[in-house]
């Protein structure tokens, strides 16, 4: 069975009725993977652009940092519930941006509650949780140290708790590490393999630490399941499974042609690399969303460089990944 076919499986057969939701982040590597799945379960789907672009009647070019105009679209839009997706391009921003998109997020959702809003469902991440020696779970308190996991966790707190204040339902999704064919090129895979494919030495760290991959199809399909339900609270988006990154950037270099001597291990060097273990406990996924991954690490991982090696993503060779 293919990686779309598992996704489409993973999904109950009943289509939700029409609904309207909104959508931010629509374009972004786990956005472009949930607007079909959305619309193929009956949902009117909207979304914002900030480029001048094709506006269509779902499509609407807004800011999300003019709290004006979002005020003013979600007055037009009317959804029944919000996705809300959409973040700085990288958790490596300098601090004012996790700031900005903080205080943003929280306009956005406030505008959202006063036009009659009913669902929301926040993408948070793996980052808002302090290093742990064990699989690490929704309830946890103790606070990470970087800028951009304590931005994401201070809006999730913020908007569940608002939530409960003003009769809104709302999740909050901590994804895990994502990837797929459509990462963008400064991630780990598609670095990988475009350096096999330019005969170029990849610098890597140590590649000793564990973390937890899931495949994109598998993140949309778990956030559909969240939007579509009535769970209240933190989930982790997860496989609940780990891969050490050496042997997962060996694998890929090996699935591209080349192999581990493709690959300078110890080269670079990231903040987190200190954090070995980084695991999901899908635990409260699993029994109270009803969602399991479907796509295995080795299956995704061929139908990932698959995809990249067919799109001959090989511009910037010689780059260093944030993904490792």
């Amino acid at each position: 069975m293919s990686v779309d076919e598992q996704l489409v499986s993973n999904l109950a057969d009943n289509a939700t009725p029409r609904r309207r939701v909104l959508v931010t982040g629509a374009t972004g590597f786990i956005g472009e993977n949930v607007m079909p799945l959305l619309r193929s379960r009956g949902w009117e789907v909207h979304h914002f652009l900030r480029r001048k672009n094709f506006i269509g009647p779902f499509q609407h070019q807004v800011d999300l940092h003019d709290r004006a105009a979002v005020l003013q679209a979600m007055q037009h839009i009317r959804p029944d519930a919000l996705l809300h997706l959409a973040w700085t391009k990288s958790w490596a921003e300098p601090s004012d941006e996790h700031l900005r998109w903080t205080a943003s997020s929280i306009e956005l959702l406030r505008a959202f509650t006063a036009c009659g809003g009913k669902r929301f469902v926040g993408a948070g991440s793996c980052a808002e949780y302090a290093p742990s020696g064990s699989a690490l779970l929704e309830g946890q308190t103790e606070l990470p140290t970087g800028v951009y996991g304590l931005a994401k966790r201070l809006l999730g707190q913020l908007s569940l708790a608002h939530a409960e204040q003003c009769g809104l339902s709302a999740a909050w999704c901590r994804i895990f590490y994502v990837y797929g064919g459509d990462e963008r090129e400064h991630r780990l895979l598609p670095s990988i393999v475009r350096a096999v494919q330019s005969n170029v030495k990849m610098k890597c760290t140590g590649g000793n630490q564990d973390r937890d991959y899931v495949h994109v199809s598998d993140v949309a399909c778990a956030i559909v399941h969240v939007l579509e339900g009535s769970f209240h609270g933190a989930v982790n988006i997860g496989s609940g499974k780990t891969v050490r990154i050496r042997d997962l950037a060996t694998r890929v270099a090996e699935l591209a042609g080349g192999g581990a001597s493709d690959i300078e291990f110890g080269a670079a060097r990231r903040d987190d690399e200190g954090n070995s273990l980084v695991l999901a406990d899908t635990t409260r996924l699993r029994e109270q969303i009803g969602f399991t991954p479907a796509i295995s690490l080795e299956q995704g991982l061929n139908d990932a460089v698959a995809e990249m090696v067919r799109r001959s993503r090989v511009e910037m060779p010689g780059a260093v990944a944030q993904g490792v």
